[in-house]
């Protein structure tokens, strides 16, 4: 799988829309961060979690899981 990198800042007020079915990675780059996530569900209210190994996407060698 080749995955697509998005780098957010306050900087510049990104926003990021996911569509349904695409996986998400989400790491801070800066020790004190916060994130705002928008959803069409309540947290909990459906079964969506799922792990995935980074060795499945090609980029797995250049990101450090935390």
């Amino acid at each position: 799988l080749k995955p697509l990198l998005f780098e957010l800042s306050l900087e510049t007020f990104n926003v990021l829309h996911i569509p349904f079915g695409y996986v998400t990675c989400i790491q801070s780059k800066e020790l004190i961060s916060r994130l705002l996530i928008m959803s069409d569900h309540n947290h909990g209210e459906i079964d969506d979690e799922y792990k995935f190994s980074l060795e499945q996407f090609e980029c797995s060698k250049n990101v450090t899981a935390k």
